[in-house]
């Protein structure tokens, strides 16, 4: 089993798979945490009652996100510690466009909750250039060596960012599966 098609992820695995788990350097985590009348998903996060999340034999599985495939009380997330011993190439994104003033603003919000990684929302009508907007954020976290996920239901979101990305990056489409590497950017469909 090589441990680094784990770093800095939380791979599901079923209950079959875990009796390979082997080594140690392999963090085994829950995937759903039980409470007395409800549920948590570690996957989404979301809370669900006991009762609309049950199986057989006090087992209980996420209903939230069963498009991703089903996630149950039976399946462990395997986890290494990322080493972070990517390089960085400068420049790490190579964009030649200009954004509007409020563009710009938006770009600079952005890149400030990044740095401090705070959730945000940037919502604007499809050709804004909200995939525009989060390159100087992006290209700051590259820089400071994080890892990235960046989750959208358009492929051309992806085909933009790695158009102007100099690092190595991975694309997952949803239901494509490939072998897991470690990669800073991982980009899930």
């Amino acid at each position: 089993m090589d441990k680094s098609n784990y770093y800095g992820r939380r791979v599901l695995v079923n209950w079959v798979d875990q009796q390979q788990q082997a080594d140690p350097a392999i963090k085994v985590l829950p995937t759903i945490a039980v409470h007395a009348q409800t549920i948590r998903c570690y996957r989404c996060n979301t809370e669900t009652p006991k009762r609309l999340a049950a199986l057989p034999n006090g087992e209980y599985y996420c209903p939230h996100c069963i498009n991703l495939g089903r996630v149950s009380t039976l399946d462990k997330f395997y986890h290494v510690l990322e080493p972070n011993q990517f390089t960085v190439k400068k420049p790490v994104l190579s964009w030649h466009g200009q954004l509007s003033p409020l563009q710009e603003r938006a770009a600079k919000q952005v890149a400030s909750r990044m740095k401090d990684h705070q959730r945000q929302l940037l919502w604007a009508v499809t050709g804004a250039g909200k995939t525009e907007m989060m390159f100087k954020g992006l290209a700051a976290c590259l820089a400071r060596r994080e890892r990235i996920a960046i989750a959208s239901p358009r492929v051309d979101v992806f085909w933009n960012f790695t158009r102007a990305s100099r690092q190595p990056l991975l694309i997952r489409i949803w239901r494509f599966y490939m072998p897991i590497r470690s990669c800073r950017t991982t980009m899930p469909s």
